[in-house]
This record gives structure tokens, C-alpha cells and sequence, in this order.
């Protein structure tokens, strides 16, 4: 399943392979592998990164951000204790930041609301 995974995000960066994965259920499908493995980190790590590179593209951006709950998903990563998810959801963030107005106010409050978390605590 992983290779299968690293073989999709690399397919995506050409965008010609984005509209074609828009059109099918395989981003659907990810989103649902990575539910089913959230504690593989290895499986959530390359998703995570997938769906970054499905964010590059307007066509798989649009299945991502309208027909799945994967910014709420990122969100919660942003917890997670592995160090290198965590990392890959704040910059897949960041992608949805700056291509959806609508999702950028809600992140950027949770990222605040994170950040001085992590300073009350010190």
C-alpha cells in the first residue's frame, strides 16, 4: 500500500495525471486509507504528502477541499507526535491558506491558538 501511495504523489506533479485522479475516487480513497491507518505514521506521512501535491492543482484541490474533511484531518495532525507529520500538515496548510479564503481565517486561528499553547506551557 505504501509504494502504491509514493507512486500516486509522484504521479501527481504532472498535472496532466490531476485531472485525471479529480475524476476518479482515488482522492476520496486516500482520504479514506488515511482514517483507516492513522496509526501507521509512515502511511499518514506520505498521504499527507500526496495530498499536498494534489493541492498544487486546481482540479484535485477542488475534490480535496469540497468533498472531504482533510483540512480538519490536517488540523489534527498538527498534534500529532510525530515531528515530520506534523511538519508535512503545517505546510500542506499553508497550500490550503493560500488557495481557499474560506478554509485561510479558521487555520490561521488554530495555528495561533497552537502556537500559544506551546508558549504557556514553557
Amino acid at each position: 500500500v505504501l509504494e502504491i501511495v509514493i507512486f500516486i504523489g509522484t504521479c501527481v506533479s504532472d498535472s496532466r495525471c490531476s485531472s485525471i485522479f479529480a475524476s476518479s475516487p482515488l482522492v476520496t480513497q486516500l482520504y479514506e486509507l488515511m482514517a483507516d491507518k492513522q496509526e501507521d505514521d509512515e502511511i499518514v506521512l506520505q498521504i499527507t504528502y500526496t495530498f499536498f501535491r494534489f493541492l498544487q492543482h486546481a482540479a484535485t484541490r477542488d475534490v480535496l477541499l469540497n468533498h472531504t474533511q482533510v483540512v480538519s484531518y490536517f488540523v489534527d495532525l498538527l498534534y500529532d507526535k510525530n515531528k515530520e507529520i506534523r511538519k508535512m500538515a503545517d505546510q500542506t496548510l499553508d497550500l490550503v491558506i493560500e488557495f481557499d479564503p474560506e478554509w485561510a481565517q479558521q487555520i490561521r486561528l488554530r495555528k495561533f491558538q497552537i502556537y500559544n499553547a506551546e508558549w504557556l506551557q514553557a
